[in-house]
C-alpha cells in the first residue's frame, strides 16, 4: 500500500470520514481483491472498532476527547498511576493539545498505534480505562491494562470479561499479557482470578526515584476454548447468559 493512500485514510478517520475511507478501501479491495494489506486495513475500518461494547452494568467505549477532565484526574492521581502506569507520559499542559491527542488516539487503528483505549463507564459516568497496548496483529497477541481509581464492586471484572471476550471475538486475539507491581497484590489476585497465569519476574526492572530497585510481576493469559470453559459459570454471573460467550 502506498505512504499516501496511508495518509488520505488517516486524514478521513481524524475529520470523523470512517464510512469513507472504509468506502475507498472497498473498492481497491475489489479491484486487488489478493492484496492482503488491503484487506487487514478494510477490515480495521469496520464500524465495530468504534462502537460501545455493552454489558449488564458498564459499557465501554473508545477513549476520546470527552474524557480530557477524567484523564486529568486519574494522571494527577499519584497514588493511582503508581499501580496504574508509573512510566506513563505526562498530559500535555495545553487542553487543545490534550484534545488533539485523543483525537489521534480515537481515531487511530491498531496497526497504526498498536493500542486501543477504552473509558469504562458505570451509570453513565466513566470512572475508569482499559488500556490494550504491545499490539501485534500478526502475532495476534497484546498486553492489558485496567485502571479504576475507586474500585466498585463488580465494575472491574465486568469490565475486564467484557474486553477479554470483545478482544477474542472481533479483533482476533489469542493471548493477554499483564504486568504487575511488586506492591499491587490486589491486581494480581484479581488477575488470576480472571484466569491469568503467573509467567515470572523481571528482578529489579524498575528503579524508583529514592534509588531503590522494584520487580515487575508478569502474567499471561490463552484466549482459547480452555479459557472459555473455565470461566463460563464467572462469566455468566457477571455478565449474564445473554452475554457470555459460550466455550
Amino acid at each position: 500500500m502506498s505512504e499516501p493512500l496511508a495518509q488520505h485514510l488517516r486524514r478521513l478517520r481524524r475529520t470523523g470520514r470512517r464510512a469513507d475511507a472504509l468506502a475507498l478501501l472497498d473498492t481497491a479491495c475489489a479491484q486487488r481483491p489478493k492484496d492482503a494489506t488491503l484487506a487487514r486495513w478494510a477490515w480495521q475500518h469496520q464500524a465495530f472498532w468504534w462502537e460501545p461494547v455493552q454489558g449488564r452494568t458498564v459499557r465501554l467505549r473508545r477513549r476520546g476527547p470527552i474524557d480530557a477532565a477524567l484523564l486529568r484526574r486519574c494522571w494527577g492521581d499519584r497514588d493511582f498511576m503508581q499501580r496504574f502506569h508509573r512510566l506513563a507520559k505526562p498530559l500535555p499542559a495545553d487542553d487543545g493539545a490534550l484534545h488533539e491527542a485523543l483525537l489521534r488516539e480515537y481515531w487511530a487503528i491498531p496497526e497504526e498505534s498498536g493500542a486501543m483505549h477504552w473509558t469504562i463507564e458505570r451509570q453513565g459516568r466513566g470512572c475508569g480505562f482499559i488500556s490494550v497496548v504491545e499490539w501485534s496483529l500478526p502475532q495476534r497477541r497484546a498486553e492489558l491494562l485496567i485502571g479504576l481509581p475507586e474500585p466498585e464492586g463488580w465494575t472491574a471484572t465486568e469490565a475486564a470479561h467484557l474486553a477479554i471476550q470483545w478482544l477474542a471475538q472481533r479483533a482476533a486475539v489469542e493471548r493477554l499479557s499483564a504486568c504487575f507491581y511488586a506492591n499491587n497484590l490486589v491486581a494480581q489476585r484479581q488477575a488470576e482470578h480472571l484466569g491469568f497465569e503467573r509467567e515470572g519476574v523481571l528482578r529489579g526492572h524498575f528503579r524508583e526515584p529514592d534509588g531503590r530497585r522494584t520487580d515487575l510481576h508478569l502474567a499471561g493469559l490463552l484466549l482459547n476454548v480452555d479459557f472459555f470453559r473455565r470461566t463460563e459459570r464467572l462469566r455468566q454471573r457477571v455478565l449474564g447468559a445473554g452475554l457470555a460467550v459460550k466455550p
